[in-house]
């Protein structure tokens, strides 16, 4: 989550600083690591950031 929050402040940075004309990359550069995430999740992989045991549990 607190990594999330990093990135979002960072893009948030990037664009005021390079203003209208970068906006398009950074939201598409958003939207890929914001899938990557959900994707990272369904399959399980968010045990290494929480400690929680994967998604699906196994039987």
């Amino acid at each position: 989550m607190w990594i999330t929050v990093a990135v979002i402040a960072d893009v948030s940075a990037v664009i005021a600083v390079l203003g209208s004309g970068a906006r398009v990359v950074v939201a598409v550069i958003g939207l890929c690591a914001l899938l990557a995430g959900i994707y990272q999740i369904a399959v399980g992989g968010a045990d290494r950031w929480t400690g929680e045991s994967p998604w699906p549990p196994s039987p």
